[in-house]
């Protein structure tokens, strides 16, 4: 009772033809499928090899990155030693103007009582 000629697979004919949609889809699903494998690492051998390839590279930077360390380091210190400095020359530079006004009352005195005596 099937008003559907059959096809030589005995499916009626729009059968066929949502199986060639279905085929079509599944081939277009494979097709994208191994194009974004395409896009990842093969497998484990492969990543393994990408950080081979990136040892170098993240050694020199290790060191790059150490040596950074020190400079800022030396910096720190040496910045430290400048304040220190610093704190020593001012309390020079106040001993020297307490001198030096010491002498110029000494020379003061010692003009004033050079013209009492004479």
């Amino acid at each position: 009772m099937s008003h559907y000629p059959p096809s030589p697979s005995g499916l009626p004919m729009d059968w066929m033809e949502v199986l060639d949609r279905v085929q079509d889809a599944l081939t277009r699903a494979e097709t994208e499928a191994a194009e974004r494998e395409r896009g990842f690492p093969r497998n484990t051998l492969d990543v393994a090899r990408e950080d081979d390839a990136q040892a170098p590279l993240s050694s020199c930077l290790a060191r790059l990155d150490g040596a950074l360390q020190a400079i800022e380091a030396g910096m720190a210190e040496k910045e430290q030693q400048s304040i220190v400095m610093d704190g020593e020359l001012q309390a020079g530079e106040e001993s020297l103007r307490k001198w030096l006004s010491a002498v110029q009352a000494a020379q003061q005195s010692l003009a004033d009582r050079g013209k009492s005596e004479v």
